[in-house]
């Protein structure tokens, strides 16, 4: 009897326009896209500065604890710098610190700065699964530093 049933429901979904494997499928997960930020990192002099301690916080705050939440690099030896990070938001609070962390050596010291990453800077790179996955973004955001008032 419970076999008639099932068979008699699913037909009549059917002729109502409904597929029981399609429309009833099950997902699980939560709206995920690979970030990147690269840079540059130079003086007011244009000198390239490597050695640059550069933290990226996706919401901007800075006063959790440090173990928690943020990207961290330092610029190369061209004072490029550039992190990877697979979230599931990107807020308009997202921002990238760059801290002078070795003091007077490569120049310093220099002011630590923190600039806002403008969504409107970011770049589709690679397309998304139609799914879950929203696919690969960049987003560049140079710094120029200021030496420190002695």
């Amino acid at each position: 009897m419970k076999r008639l049933f099932e068979k008699f429901i699913m037909g009549l979904l059917a002729l109502l326009g409904f597929s029981v494997t399609e429309s009833c499928r099950v997902e699980y997960g939560c709206p995920h896209a690979n970030y990147a930020i690269t840079g540059e990192v130079t003086s007011e002099e244009n000198v390239k500065l490597s050695g640059i301690r550069v933290t990226v916080s996706l919401d901007g705050d800075w006063e959790r604890d440090p173990q928690y939440g943020y990207i961290t690099t330092e610029t190369n030896a061209d004072g490029q710098y550039e992190t990877h990070v697979n979230a599931y938001i990107w807020s308009s609070e997202t921002a990238v610190k760059f801290e002078d962390v070795d003091g007077p050596e490569n120049g310093g010291p220099f002011k630590t700065k923190i600039v806002t990453v403008d969504p409107e800077n970011l770049k589709q790179i690679g397309k998304g699964d139609g799914n879950w996955f929203d696919g690969d973004w960049v987003a560049t955001v140079n710094a120029v530093l200021e030496k420190e008032e002695n």
